[in-house]
């Protein structure tokens, strides 16, 4: 059994919301995977996240669409309220931790899904999208720019890498 001694090499201090985070950076050997399926074509979408060739479906959670009504609620209470005020900075902290909230839902599924695509798929080939034209239409804006195809696209690419 090898001596396992990692060196820490930086740490970030990040506050989101109410929650801090501490994320450490060390040197670590990476074990290989077994990819066990040979390759896959991915077709992200807006009914439906993530489609596989294989016929497997993956539909995103739609965090900021759920907290649309609590949101406009509180923001509203927020721009009524007296510039200044304890009543003021206390519904912005809750404004802060709902965006937070959402962060943290729209992190946690990409992440799963780009691990478990890295893991299980020795090739994947995404579908290109043009996100640019399509946010131009302003009724599709909304429902492509919540998903996050680039930042599906980002992690699945420095993951494949790894």
């Amino acid at each position: 059994m090898k001596d396992c001694s990692f060196v820490s090499q930086t740490f970030t201090v990040s506050k989101a919301g109410s929650l801090w985070f501490v994320s450490l950076g060390i040197d670590a050997e990476h074990l290989p995977v077994r990819q066990s399926k040979e390759s896959v074509g991915i077709d992200v979408g807006i009914k439906t996240f993530a489609t596989l060739s294989d016929n497997q479906v993956f539909d995103a959670p739609k965090p900021l669409k759920q907290a649309e009504t609590k949101l406009a609620r509180l923001q509203r209470k927020a721009s009524k309220q007296v510039r200044g005020s304890n009543n003021k900075s206390k519904t912005y902290a809750q404004i802060s931790r709902l965006h937070a909230r959402i962060s943290c839902v729209c992190k946690d599924f990409w992440q799963q899904l780009t691990a478990y695509l890295a893991k299980t798929f020795k090739l994947l080939k995404i579908k290109h999208l043009n996100v640019k034209g399509m946010m131009a239409n302003h009724k599709l804006a909304g429902a492509i720019a919540d998903p996050g195809f680039y930042e599906f696209k980002r992690q699945i690419e420095y993951k494949c890498q790894m």
